[in-house]
């Protein structure tokens, strides 16, 4: 097998920090940049396609970062192995981000066009593979919740006491 499909949850967790940090960098480099253009070209780079472009995918990668990292680095902590929905996560981030900003929207449905939709697709297909094994992982959490305990933890208080 390759490296991609054998993607654990840890790595994936890293692999999409990395892709946010550089995301990160890109777009402070255009606004690094306008800091010796002057006000008019700057405006002018403000209001250009490309800025706009890169702008609206760096928004949506840390949109989307932040609360895959915090679910797979839980399932990482939690010896789940979800290798498909860490690689689906993992390329669709990098393919919407980086599409976008190489190739532009590609015309289709809205402001990211086809370019967004195709790195869309796979990343909710991974959300959805990540939110079953969350599911999964603590479902074995909850059943400990039957009805005798929560009679017990009703009668007692608090657990332990």
């Amino acid at each position: 097998m390759s490296y991609w499909m054998e993607m654990s949850c840890g790595k994936a967790a890293s692999a999409l920090f990395v892709n946010c940090i550089v995301a990160k960098l890109w777009i402070s480099m255009y606004r690094g940049s306008m800091m010796f253009m002057s006000k008019a070209d700057g405006k002018k780079t403000l209001e250009s396609k490309d800025f706009r472009m890169t702008h609206m995918a760096q928004l949506n990668n840390s949109e989307y970062s932040g609360p895959l990292i915090a679910v797979l680095l839980y399932l990482h902590s939690q010896g789940v192995e979800a290798d498909m929905a860490c690689v689906l996560v993992v390329m669709g981030s990098i393919i919407h981000m980086w599409g976008l900003v190489i190739l532009g929207p590609l015309g289709g449905p809205g402001l990211g066009g086809w370019t967004a939709v195709m790195g869309a697709l796979p990343r909710y297909a991974g959300m959805f593979l990540l939110a079953i094994a969350l599911q999964k992982c603590t479902a074995k959490d909850i059943g400990q919740f039957s009805a005798a305990n929560i009679a017990r933890y009703d009668r007692v208080g608090v657990p332990g006491a």
